[in-house]
């Protein structure tokens, strides 16, 4: 399971990239499939659109990142729940169009990642409450809201490269929401939903490179998890201090995942000379990590192959930031 530490962090496996277009790739071939047996189930016949898609992919004519950019690639997964005709029809239609693109009145529609253009996209709240714990409210984003973005990427890319390249793989929508308070970020992603993240605004451009790396994690963390289980069946529930109460382990070491990424590109920038505007941030994302991790040690025997390829280089590498922290 080596070359699975490609999905641990960006410091681990050169072919990545190949890695995750292997990996969507099949992971849209099987969703999609799957969403068809359920469209011939309601209406008798398959959805030819989504047997084109898969064709196509199958067959080399178009990758799966192209797809993604051009049509959302809604990553939908019914796991056997019942829906309304009305409900299952919407839902394979956001699977196949486009997203409903931001329409900004400041003409903010997208922005450059290196070679890609990252879309501004909106919540489609009829869809995403049949997945999501709770739903974020839109907001729309202010000139100096997009400032902050640019600013956060133009930093990444000169200080944080290796967590530059490492969103632009699997990026492709950013979704702004409002800011709840100035004291609390939000952000969220869909597992089925490949690529579109939720980044909250206002916020500056310490706080959206955090979001964007946390949120991008569970991206990779996602497309891992579509190739088997990280914990063994029967493992025990663990305290999380994320949710303050006890959770299954699995979602232990999603957090762990996305908030020891969020460490380590912080002491880039540490390295950088940012350590006063990120030192509340860090701390904060220090704690959540080494609260975690003692939770998922204690609990090790239960991790998979696969769960260990996740965990264990990010152990190591927020072990040796501690160290130097100290020397």
């Amino acid at each position: 399971m080596a070359e699975l530490h490609a999905f641990s962090s960006p410091l681990e496996d050169p072919h990545r990239v190949e890695l995750v277009e292997l990996i969507s790739a099949s992971q849209f071939i099987a969703i999609g499939n799957r969403i068809n047996m359920l469209h011939e189930k309601l209406f008798g016949e398959a959805n030819q659109e989504i047997l084109e898609r898969i064709e196509s992919i199958e067959s080399g004519k178009i990758n799966a990142t192209y797809w993604n950019k051009e049509c959302g690639r809604q990553m939908l997964c019914f796991n056997g729940s019942e829906f309304s005709k009305k409900q299952t029809l919407k839902i394979c239609n956001d699977f196949l169009n486009i997203p409903d693109c931001y329409a900004s009145k400041n003409n903010h529609n997208y922005i450059k990642l290196a070679s890609k253009e990252i879309i501004f996209g909106r919540l489609n709240k009829e869809t995403w409450e049949v997945w999501a714990d709770n739903i974020h409210q839109d907001t729309e984003l202010s000139d100096n809201d997009y400032k902050e973005l640019a600013l956060a990427l133009s930093m990444m890319e000169t200080h944080t490269n290796d967590y530059y390249s490492w969103i632009h793989d699997v990026l492709n929508e950013i979704i702004p929401v409002k800011r709840p308070n100035p004291d609390t970020l939000v952000s969220g992603s869909i597992r089925y939903r490949y690529g579109a993240v939720e980044i909250a605004f206002p916020s500056n451009r310490f706080e959206i490179t955090e979001m964007l790396i946390h949120e991008c994690s569970h991206q990779y963390f996602n497309l891992a998890f579509s190739l088997g289980d990280m914990v063994i069946k029967g493992a025990p529930e663990v305290y999380s201090p994320l949710k303050d109460k006890e959770r299954p382990l699995f979602f232990l070491l999603t957090g762990y995942h996305a908030f020891a990424n969020v460490l380590i590109a912080y002491d880039s920038l540490k390295r950088a000379g940012f350590n006063e505007e990120i030192k509340d941030r860090n701390t904060k994302a220090l704690n959540y990590v080494l609260e975690l991790e003692e939770g998922i040690l204690a609990n090790k025997e239960y991790l998979t192959d696969l769960g260990l390829s996740i965990f264990t280089p990010l152990y190591e590498a927020v072990n040796r930031i501690n160290e130097d922290e100290y020397v």
